[in-house]
């Protein structure tokens, strides 16, 4: 016979019996009491493991830099959950040590649409790196400087034609048919969106085409007929050069710049003919053609890139066209403190030409923006541009703006002075069509500045 059930201990004074059961209520406090007992246990057994991890939090929480947080619901905007701080009693802290063993947490984010990421870094050669973490330097914003008084002449088209050893033979489907001396070229080009008048047979007939990623900094590729060699050589305003069919698509040299160079030239052997040496900045120089035209005009140059290949491409350059003993210094800088050390020494040019890309990195790996770097170039552009029939040349690429843009900078900034300044695009025209009218083929923006005898 089964032994009848031991009653229950007897309910304390005051306790209230449930119903159902006749068994006491447990009461509020102790409840509490045993749940925070419980919780300092779990805590302690996490500190005790081997690995000195703790236990993960509990759901709905997580941990954002050794502080409690609480998940809230995804944000619609950004498509994460956005961490909210929550308010609660700090348990016991654990030592140095625990925090070092403890399991990193790695926050991934969210992968940001192709059109949000910003435009891709250029594969050039740079300095060491900076040490991570270091906020970018921030430029000085310049201010309008004075009335303007300068002449203005805005949305004027500097057309190039071409010359003997350049043509622009057809364009479009987002492509240019060109001539740099005796190869013919084919590349990629976004703004020609206009229907091809050459025969397909002309195109495919070419010596060369980049057939890789049409982005400014794609690795790239060229297909070339048999016989093709990677460098050949041409000519522009007397001045023989290399030509070299690079990663980047490009082949060394901008043809829609005859027309800056045409007038440079013009206005440095004016200056030299009063018996002095002008002397020219040419800043992002690249491989130094516009430098040896304007040592041929009898300027004095000093030439400035942050890239040792475009350094050593301008040297080739220079001992093609016989111009060894013409007055160039080539310098490997950043071009904005070069240019910052040229005001603090006070040095004066008579002639500048500002070639900036849109990103790029200097050879201690300073980072150039030309959206957010411009502005403070210009000004200390201002700074050492020489009084009098001075002049400085911008041009801008790959820019999502109008020429209105850099032609208010300027303006803002040597408007001031006595001079005329005009803005617009640079163009190439088509040969190729005969009985056809040249289509043309905007390239880039301009302003330029030319200072009156004061």
């Amino acid at each position: 016979m089964p032994k009848p059930r031991p009653p229950g201990r007897p309910a304390p004074a005051g306790a209230k019996r449930d119903d159902r059961s006749g068994r006491p209520k447990p009461r509020p406090e102790a409840d509490g009491a045993k749940r925070q007992a419980g919780a300092a246990k779990r805590h302690d057994g996490a500190a005790k493991r081997p690995d000195g991890a703790r236990a993960d939090p509990p759901r709905g929480e997580a941990r954002s830099g050794g502080a409690r947080t609480k998940a809230a619901a995804p944000d619609r905007r950004s498509g994460s959950a956005a961490m909210l701080p929550e308010t609660a009693k700090a348990g016991p802290s654990r030592p140095a040590g625990d925090r070092a063993a403890a399991r990193p947490m790695v926050d991934k984010g969210v992968a940001k649409p192709a059109f949000e990421r910003g435009p891709a870094k250029p594969s050039v050669e740079r300095g060491p790196a900076k040490p991570a973490g270091v906020a970018r330097e921030s430029r000085p914003t310049p201010g309008p400087l004075g009335p303007r008084i300068v002449q203005e002449r805005i949305g004027v088209l500097l057309e190039t034609p071409g010359w003997d050893d350049y043509q622009l033979l057809d364009s479009g489907e987002g492509a240019k048919l060109e001539r740099y001396g005796a190869l013919t070229v084919v590349r990629p080009e976004p703004q020609a969106m206009v229907p091809r008048r050459l025969s397909a047979d002309r195109w495919t007939e070419a010596g060369a085409a980049f057939t890789g990623d049409v982005e400014e900094e794609g690795p790239g590729r060229w297909r070339t007929a048999a016989g093709i060699g990677e460098t050949w050589e041409m000519a522009v305003l007397g001045v023989p050069f290399v030509c070299r069919l690079t990663a980047f698509r490009h082949v060394g040299v901008f043809p829609e710049q005859i027309a800056h160079w045409s007038f440079m030239a013009e206005r440095l052997r004016a200056m030299a003919a009063g018996g002095e040496r002008p002397r020219l900045l040419n800043l992002f120089g690249y491989t130094g053609i516009a430098s040896l035209v304007a040592a041929a005009a009898g300027a004095e140059v000093t030439h400035v890139d942050a890239s040792k290949k475009a350094i050593a491409w301008g040297r080739e350059n220079q001992a093609l066209a016989g111009l060894e003993a013409a007055p160039i210094r080539w310098i490997v800088d950043d071009a904005v403190a070069f240019a910052e050390r040229e005001v603090r020494r006070g040095r004066l040019y008579d002639g500048i030409l500002l070639d900036p890309p849109r990103f790029g990195r200097g050879p201690d790996g300073e980072v150039w923006s030309l959206e957010a770097d411009l502005p403070h170039l210009v000004d200390l552009m201002r700074q050492v541009l020489a009084p009098g029939p001075s002049f400085l040349i911008l041009t801008a690429y790959a820019i999502r703006a109008s020429f209105l843009s850099i032609h208010e900078l300027a303006a803002d900034l040597l408007g001031h002075r006595s001079g005329v300044l005009t803005s617009g695009e640079l163009v190439l025209l088509e040969t190729g069509a005969t009985g056809r009218p040249g289509r043309r083929l905007s390239t880039s923006l301009y302003t330029r500045f030319e200072g009156a005898q004061e």
